[in-house]
């Protein structure tokens, strides 16, 4: 039986970016690249995992989840006769590296489909992972589970700042299906006052929960192929918010560093991207910087958010909504943590990715062209690009700027 059941069983920031790729450009093509970045030995899941992408590839958008979609999510008319046409996805497309190395993974095509595998394809190798590593013991691990999301509902109701809630975002990495959906479940049930709701556009249709987007690396990294360094945090954001007609208004500071993002993220832009997300580096030097930003932009904070979304469990998201409290509004969204959390000694998630590293909005224009994301702190030694010449450029682009 396949891991994944339904082509919903994934990120709504995902359909969103679909949707507006779909629109705006509608023969743009990309390459995806898979890393593991702990160094977890994943060889021998090669062929789990083709059997599943295998069974994947069966899957097309069902009636219900179009009503589901058409009713809840923004996404055009258009876009989901592309999604129910035919099946969204083709293992025939992805590969897998040569079986004796080290487990590798990817894929081109069509990006406003392909778009959608990266958080469901991720989420099949962390669950294969810890199957193959818990064996028989997967309904004792989950049972561990429910216990654990129980005690977490138990803290929160006793610990929890007011004012404080979070959205859950970790598909990618979890432990597998079901104990995401036990512990959102439990939590959702137990703890209600402090759940937003969900990214995963499954669970928010079969819970009964609000479901969250937000916008992606890959969106930000396309729009390089279009405009160049100088102008694609910009301009990415001003098309995506035409499109949605200002219903989606969160910005993404940190694809090519933060002192980039300070420069671009002008007053101009402010007026309709109301919130900031951050997804590395150090979360409050990032926190002070934008109040400092916005107070020399707008000279106030009112009516503004910062999200926070890297590597956080409730104390260090308590500690940070305690920091800025009365000064900000803060938002949160907590993956990891969530689904891939247990008291059990050596348990840890696998820390892995997929990024879009060739692009071309037009497939019959213009060859694939290199892509690059830097994070927060533009660490030279963990670019992520394949182009030494672009690496090597951008590098120099944001020292000239003081970005490094």
């Amino acid at each position: 039986m396949g891991i994944i059941k339904s082509i919903l069983d994934t990120d709504l920031y995902g359909l969103h970016q679909g949707d507006f790729l779909f629109n705006k450009y509608p023969h743009a093509i990309g390459e995806y690249a898979y890393l593991c970045r702990d160094g977890s030995e994943l060889r021998h899941l090669r062929k789990p995992f083709m059997e599943q992408a295998e069974e994947l590839s069966t899957l097309k958008l069902t009636a219900p989840e179009r009503k589901y979609l058409e009713s809840d999510t923004l996404c055009s008319a258009g876009y989901l006769d592309h999604l129910q046409s035919a099946p969204v996805f083709d293992y025939k497309a992805l590969d897998v590296g040569s079986y004796g190395n080290p487990f590798s993974l990817r894929y081109k095509g069509d990006i406003s489909t392909k778009i959608l595998w990266e958080p469901t394809l991720m989420a099949i190798i962390s669950q294969l992972n810890f199957e193959d590593k818990y064996g028989d013991r997967m309904d004792e691990i989950h049972e561990i589970g429910l216990k654990w999301a129980a005690e977490q509902s138990a803290y929160l109701n006793a610990n929890a700042p007011e004012g404080w809630s979070f959205t859950e975002g970790g598909t990618r990495r979890r432990l597998s299906a079901t104990h995401q959906r036990n512990v959102l479940s439990t939590l959702w049930a137990d703890a209600k006052p402090y759940v937003n709701g969900t990214s995963n556009v499954l669970l928010g249709m079969e819970l009964g929960m609000p479901i969250y987007g937000s916008i992606a690396h890959q969106l930000i990294m396309f729009y390089q192929t279009i405009v160049g360094l100088e102008n694609c945090n910009r301009q990415a954001l001003v098309d995506y918010n035409k499109h949605f007609g200002g219903k989606l208004n969160m910005g993404l500071s940190d694809t090519l560093g933060n002192k980039k993002w300070d420069i671009d993220f002008t007053a101009d832009m402010m007026s309709f991207c109301y919130k900031e997300r951050w997804d590395s580096g150090d979360a409050y030097e990032w926190a002070d910087m934008r109040l400092a930003a916005l107070r020399r932009e707008l000279t106030a904070t009112t009516g503004r958010t910062l999200n926070f979304s890297n590597d956080l469990d409730f104390v260090k998201a308590f500690a940070i909504h305690n920091r800025y409290k009365g000064v900000i509004d803060t938002s949160y969204m907590l993956g990891t943590y969530i689904t891939n959390t247990l008291p059990i000694p050596g348990h840890k998630a696998v820390s892995q990715v997929i990024k879009l590293m060739w692009a071309s909005a037009d497939q019959y224009k213009y060859p694939l062209a290199p892509t690059i994301k830097t994070g927060a702190d533009v660490d030279a030694s963990k670019l992520q690009c394949e182009c030494p010449r672009l690496r090597e450029f951008t590098t120099a682009y944001l020292a000239n700027l003081g970005g490094i």
